[in-house]
């Protein structure tokens, strides 16, 4: 009885999301970058979080950049990076869940260093569902390979991409100052995303200037992850997000300080001063001649 219900429970699991590995191309010359995809297909169920691992022959390739423009993931939990040689690691988050066969999460671009063939892959991978419990879906993972070939120096072409420029900003984006009483003792935090057409934003930095500091900082932009816990938790300080992308274009979102300090004019705080003392004394000097004249 136990085996049959083992084998019903085994097979009731019909689909099961992947995280695989795609390249537009299976052969490169040796002077090209190497282009992979790294994608999510969900098999028809909601997923609202990935996690996973990426790998590649460090002897082989050469990490150059990640791009996550278009990216599935809106929001990341922890960007894709190369946190070792030929290990790239990463976990992102998708709001409202997400549905889809193809969906791009993010492309590398690595760098032949010889000739042969070169295989990445996904080395593990963990994906969630969006129903509300983030139970774990079954996943399968891919892999890709790639030949790489001997370069002809006698007819080498530039890459269309080498010729382009770049120059588009991140999208605008609305960050918001929040606070819970379970998230960071209760005190004020930053949460904020974007995404970026192009090359993908790379990161942030959040900048706080008191109000009334005539635009005069008292500190310098600061790296930022989201969420980010507030300097200034009186919320008296007009806040500055700036995302940047890997191209280096940037765009700047303000928050106005909710609790603006106030700016005291010390010439007019002086003049009401002097008009206060002035009435006082005219005051007293009536109050003594009309008594003389009693």
């Amino acid at each position: 009885m136990a085996a049959l219900l083992s084998a019903f429970l085994l097979f009731s699991i019909v689909h099961a999301a992947e995280v695989d590995v795609t390249m537009a191309n299976n052969a490169v010359t040796q002077d090209q970058t190497v282009q992979a995809n790294v994608s999510l297909d969900t098999k028809g169920e909601s997923a609202n979080a990935v996690q996973a691992e990426v790998t590649f022959s460090p002897g082989m390739f050469k990490f150059e950049k990640i791009e996550d423009g278009g990216s599935a993931v809106s929001l990341w939990v922890s960007p894709p990076k190369e946190s070792s040689p030929g290990v790239i690691d990463f976990a992102g988050i998708m709001p409202g869940g997400f549905t889809g066969t193809n969906g791009l999460l993010f492309s590398i671009e690595l760098q032949p260093l010889g000739v042969g063939t070169g295989t990445i892959q996904v080395a593990s991978a963990t994906v969630l569902a969006n129903d509300g419990l983030g139970s774990p879906l079954s996943v399968d993972v891919g892999s890709a390979s790639i030949n790489v070939i001997a370069a002809n120096t006698s007819s080498i072409s530039v890459p269309p991409s080498a010729l382009q420029n770049e120059y588009a900003a991140p999208n605008p984006f609305v960050p918001q100052i929040v606070s819970d009483p379970n998230i960071f003792n209760g005190r004020y935090f930053l949460v904020f995303s974007t995404t970026d057409s192009q090359s993908g934003i790379d990161h942030y930095e959040v900048l706080e200037v008191p109000s009334g500091a005539s635009g005069k900082p008292f500190s310098s932009w600061q790296s930022a992850v989201s969420p980010y816990v507030l300097t200034d938790q009186s919320l008296s300080s007009d806040v500055y997000v700036r995302a940047v992308d890997h191209d280096g274009n940037f765009v700047v979102v303000k928050i106005p300080a909710r609790h603006p300090s106030v700016r005291w004019n010390y010439w007019g705080l002086s003049l009401a001063v002097v008009v206060i003392l002035a009435f006082v004394l005219l005051l007293s000097i009536w109050k003594r001649r009309r008594r003389s004249h009693l």
